[in-house]
């Protein structure tokens, strides 16, 4: 039996498409976007839509959205010819984008029905990103919590700066939910936790002039696999995006790490990928926490800059590239490494601790 599609929730990017306008003219999603975010709204009805208000609301909104520079796009099963709109209106017949976009989201019991919704909001940031997505009755309502959304990331942007130089590292948010960022340090405390070690080139070993922290090798298979099917649907896209990384890709154990200050607790600089037989191509750094001082990425070949993604947040980067965790200055970091590696390659014949691979 074939899987329905599954919803699309928070960190992860929406799929391109290519849908006709109301005119007929075939228009790319991702070409029409011009930075920033975005209100995208998808219709399984367009009559009931019309009558329940929720097209007038984003009409009325779609001026002073532009003025921000945010952009509202929508998504039916049909147009309407002749019905001017503000913004634009793509229609798709064969339901091929609207089966993802109006996904239902899991059962909360396993016993009761997935609902299907007829109206889904989604907020996204200027990556196509979700913030958050709107399911529920009453349109015009979802209409201003999509805004508040909006506000609420705008609110919380950086001052745009002139940077002169910057390593080839991205800082994705919301890959890990709150909740499972807590489970996962609960873990820690819970489940055991060693010394760190790395490898010699034959077995791993204590090193603290060159790493130093307490590790916890997560072994529980469906906590695992969880993580790699989050991981894969929330930074595989951006992969083949930023990284024209296209290739199959399995995981090694995902490990989460504690640096504390009172240890000074680091990891120096290093590769992740000497070995030429290496099948590892990408690491993803997430933090877990965020209530801490210090402890950011550095990566000395591209200049002086920390890189330190927010809680649930990650920083995804080429395992060729000279990186190093610097210490904690006040309370305690805990992050989960992750590595992207070539399926088709043999596993490590050194894995730390035995890790078992992970398949995507």
């Amino acid at each position: 039996m074939q899987q329905p599609p599954a919803c699309l929730t928070a960190g992860e990017k929406v799929p391109n498409f290519t849908l006709p306008d109301a005119a007929g003219t075939l228009r790319v999603f991702y070409n029409e976007l011009r930075g920033g975010p975005v209100i995208l709204a998808a219709f399984s009805d367009l009559r009931e839509v019309q009558q329940d208000g929720t097209l007038r609301k984003l009409s009325e909104l779609a001026p002073g959205l532009a003025d921000q520079g945010a952009e509202i796009f929508a998504v039916a099963t049909r147009s309407v010819a002749g019905q001017a709109l503000p913004f634009p209106l793509f229609a798709d017949p064969q339901g091929a984008a609207l089966a993802q976009l109006l996904a239902a989201e899991p059962p909360v019991f396993p016993a009761t029905t997935a609902v299907v919704p007829k109206v889904c909001l989604y907020a996204l940031d200027p990556n196509q990103r979700v913030l958050a997505a709107f399911r529920q009755p009453a349109p015009e309502a979802q209409v201003e919590r999509a805004l508040e959304v909006l506000s609420c990331w705008r609110n919380a942007q950086m001052q745009p700066q002139i940077l002169p130089q910057g390593a080839p590292v991205l800082i994705l948010p919301k890959v890990l939910e709150p909740a499972l960022c807590e489970r996962l340090i609960k873990l820690w405390h819970d489940g055991g936790h060693k010394e760190g070690s790395v490898s010699d080139g034959t077995r791993n070993v204590y090193a603290p002039d060159t790493k130093k922290n307490l590790e916890h090798v997560i072994q529980d298979p469906e906590l695992s696999q969880h993580i790699s099917f989050t991981m894969a649907r929330r930074i595989g896209p951006e992969l083949s995006k930023v990284f024209n990384f296209n290739a199959p890709f399995r995981f090694e154990v995902h490990i989460v790490l504690s640096y504390e200050d009172h240890r000074q607790d680091f990891f120096g600089i290093h590769r992740d990928n000497l070995r030429p037989d290496s099948p590892r191509m990408f690491a993803a750094s997430t933090n877990l926490n965020d209530d801490f001082e210090g402890g950011a990425l550095y990566f000395p070949e591209y200049g002086p800059h920390g890189y330190r993604p927010p809680a649930g947040g990650s920083a995804v980067f080429s395992c060729n590239l000279l990186h190093e965790a610097r210490p904690v200055t006040r309370g305690q970091r805990f992050a989960m490494t992750s590595f992207f590696c070539l399926a088709d390659k043999p596993v490590d014949k050194y894995p730390a601790d035995k890790r078992r691979q992970m398949q995507v």
